[in-house]
């Protein structure tokens, strides 16, 4: 399973101002986050963090990886069935 953090700026945009980036597994879109670049990766990484808990899908994901055998953990179909079963649940 990759982890993927995307800058989905405009080409040009200055670094100090706020850029737009986009987290994914594979290849499901998480969420979209800003950032301003030249704050630095550490500082990337947190803004990313934070989206991802203020979107709520952190404990669903959890949830979802949990329940796939280790074995079907970088199958993303297997993994995104689990996510869809467990927020269709509302658990």
């Amino acid at each position: 399973m990759s982890i993927i953090i995307t800058n989905i700026s405009e080409r040009g945009t200055p670094d100090n101002i706020r850029h737009r980036y986009r987290l994914q597994i594979n290849t499901e879109t998480i969420v979209d986050f800003e950032h301003v670049r030249c704050n630095g990766l550490a500082a990337c990484l947190r803004e990313a963090a934070r989206a991802v808990e203020a979107s709520g899908h952190d404990e669903e994901w959890r949830e979802a990886l949990e329940m796939t055998p280790k074995e079907d953990r970088d199958d993303l179909t297997s993994l995104n069935r689990r996510f869809a079963l467990t927020a269709a649940k509302g658990e």
